[in-house]
This record gives C-alpha cells, structure tokens and sequence, in this order.
C-alpha cells in the first residue's frame, strides 16, 4: 500500500495487496477498527482512511483452518490540501545484502525530479545518517530491523515549497549467519600425546559460536568472532577441525578445516610467520586472490584452493605477495591454504577462507 495520499476531506480510499502463506482468510482493519472481513488468504481490496493530516495503521490479519492468526502492519500518512506542484519519485527500488548482527544491509536507488532534499523512514521513523543525501542516485538506507518479518522503506521526496511526495517499498530478512575467515594451521609439529592447535574465525549473524574435533564438540559457548585453542592428538594423519556458528532465531552455517600432526621428527621446520588474503571484486566466474605472507626456514611455498593446485605458482618468493588463481566467484566461502616447504622436504599449512565471492551475473 502506499505510504501516504493526497485528500481534499472526509475518507479516502487506499488500495492494499497481500500475500499469505497457510491461510484460509484474511481481514483488514484500519486504526484499530475493523474494516473488511472474510477475504481471500491472498488478493486485494480497499480501506477508508480519515482525511486528517494524520498518520493511520492498516492492519493485515490472517487466519488458518485452526482459527490461529498472524498481524503485519502498515502505515499510510494523509495530506490535506492538494498542492498545485509537487516534486515527482520517477523511480525507487531497494536491494537487501546480508545481516550484520541484528541489522539487515539495504541499499536504495531512486530517481526524482523537482525536489530540493531526499531522505528515508523505515516503519515511519527517520534512521539517522542521512545528511547530504542527493535527489537522485543511490544510498544505503541504516538501522533496518533483522529479524524475519517485513519492514517498510520509505522514500520522502521534498520540495522548495516545504511540499512532499512519498513512496514505500518493503524488504525482509532473516538473521542467517555467515562464517566471513576461520584460520587453522593446515599442519603442526607435536611431541607427547597432545597439542595445542589455533584456532581464530570472524562471522556475522551470529550469536554464538562452538569448535568441533572430528565431529565431536570440542569447545562450547564462544564468541561469534574470536580465537580458542583445541587440544588434538599428536599421531601421524590428518584430522579435522570444525566450527559452527548459530544465529538467534537457530539457523546455523558451519566450516571444516583440516590439520595434519606430525610427530617430531628430524630436520628444521618451517614457519609460516604471517599470511592474509584479499579479495577484489569478481568480474565472471573466477578470481584472482591476492595473498600477502612471510615464513622462515621455507625453500619453497606454494598455494590450493579448496585442497586443490590452482596451477600457475612457478616462482613463488618464500616471503612476498602473490595473487592465488581460480579461486571460484559462485557465493560461496573458499579456503585458500599456504603451504611452506624447508630444504629437509618439512612442510607446514597455512588456511584462510575467503568469501563468499559473488561472480557477476
């Protein structure tokens, strides 16, 4: 429905859409008031609105088989008194990213003419940080609920005159979490039955995090970004290193690094001192990955994505900046792992996951 409409006096009509899922009825009720009853789970119909320069809630409810309801609403302004001239919103749509916590990324384009200032309300309430916005263009629109159920984006267009038009759009998302790096040792050096293995990861969406060591917990109750230490037994072979991050409404996303123990044995060992990733912007299907790293006692270093040679890494400084090919833009996370080799063929691993990539479209 719309976000606000001119009127001379008395009622003013309004046309409202909807769409249900599991309903056999819907109603609408404007102000507290009911206003129709008995209507299709998913259609269209008409309120009355008082002319009053007031702000008035249009209320959706639906009702299933069980007589169980759900409500959404809506608000819609009235404007007393057509002005002669008003500025003109000739376009306006928005796009939603991913959560950040408890806040949904929107981004808006719009296009508008004859108005002097542009500003936004998300559910009738200015955001803030909004200063110096230009009439036509592209913003990003703050302080957007994350938290499953739909929110109104509105769009204020202004003139000289003090004179407004409005128009509203609606957006939704869920606080899906996303492991944004999980860094793990791709292999270690131990003596003794055990060893202390690093572990760090950053995520969004989350609210919490846990460790796991071959599909066993092994660490509860974390941060949702942070650090730990898992305790891996030292035996020759490879083991895996798990992290799982879960949301506030339960939804999860976990990754699975990984590390291979090697008993203490002869010869010295590399060390990989530092290794970080950036990932420019995907222009098609793969991209290059630039790495930055420096190890010690290393002969030789090479790269994989996702376990696998990307090729094209004849060369490599032991210590340096390198871009790692073939990493995949299908939005999905990738684990790019350092490898670092000594003259006594002693090697240690490095991973870094990197992503989601976005290829574009």
């Amino acid at each position: 429905m719309k976000a606000a409409v001119h009127c001379t006096g008395g009622d003013v009509p309004v046309e409202v859409t909807w769409t249900t899922q599991g309903a056999q009825s819907a109603a609408l009720s404007v102000d507290g008031a009911r206003e129709s009853k008995n209507l299709d789970p998913s259609g269209s119909a008409t309120v009355n609105v008082t002319c009053n320069n007031e702000t008035h809630e249009v209320m959706l409810t639906a009702v299933d088989a069980a007589g169980q309801t759900a409500d959404e609403t809506h608000r819609v302004r009235t404007v007393k008194g057509q002005p002669t001239t008003l500025p003109v919103i000739d376009a306006f749509t928005v796009t939603t990213g991913q959560c950040d916590g408890s806040t949904l990324a929107v981004s808006a384009q719009y296009r508008t003419t004859g108005a002097t200032t542009v500003a936004f309300d998300v559910d009738g309430q200015a955001p803030g940080a909004q200063a110096g916005l230009e009439t036509s263009g592209a913003a990003d629109v703050p302080d957007v609920p994350c938290d499953g159920k739909s929110h109104q984006i509105t769009l204020v267009a202004t003139n000289a005159d003090g004179q407004s038009v409005q128009a509203t759009q609606y957006v939704k998302g869920a606080a899906t979490p996303v492991i944004t790096d999980f860094s793990v040792a791709g292999s270690v050096h131990c003596q003794g039955s055990e060893v202390e293995v690093k572990v760090a990861w950053q995520s969004t969406g989350a609210r919490s995090a846990a460790a796991a060591l071959d599909g066993g917990i092994a660490a509860r109750d974390l941060p949702a970004s942070g650090s730990t230490t898992i305790s891996v037994p030292c035996r020759d072979g490879s083991q895996k290193i798990g992290l799982v991050v879960t949301a506030n409404d339960g939804k999860q996303a976990s990754v699975v690094h990984s590390v291979t123990t090697i008993p203490s044995g002869g010869g010295t060992e590399p060390v990989i001192d530092s290794f970080t990733l950036e990932a420019p912007g995907c222009q098609g299907s793969t991209v290059k990955v630039k790495a930055a790293y420096r190890t010690s006692n290393a002969e030789s270093v090479a790269f994989e994505v996702d376990g696998e040679d990307p090729g094209m890494q004849a060369g490599l400084p032991t210590s340096g900046r390198a871009k790692v090919p073939d990493v995949p833009c299908d939005g999905k996370a990738h684990q790019v792992t350092l490898l670092a080799t000594s003259s006594s063929d002693r090697s240690v691993q490095q991973t870094r996951t990197v992503g989601p990539l976005f290829g574009s479209q």
